[in-house]
């Protein structure tokens, strides 16, 4: 993962893309579920 991660990220930073990776948060299914609650409070505006 982290080959490809340092390929992917040099290969976008060369197209002139930003790339933005998490710190503090898991980039597996706890990283998902993290962004899905963020949406739904959105969508119902809680």
């Amino acid at each position: 993962n982290r080959i490809l991660l340092h390929l992917i990220t040099t290969g976008l930073a060369k197209k002139s893309f930003d790339v933005y990776t998490p710190h503090k948060l898991p980039c597996n299914d706890g990283g998902i579920a993290l962004g899905q609650i963020a949406i739904a409070r959105e969508t119902i505006h809680v």
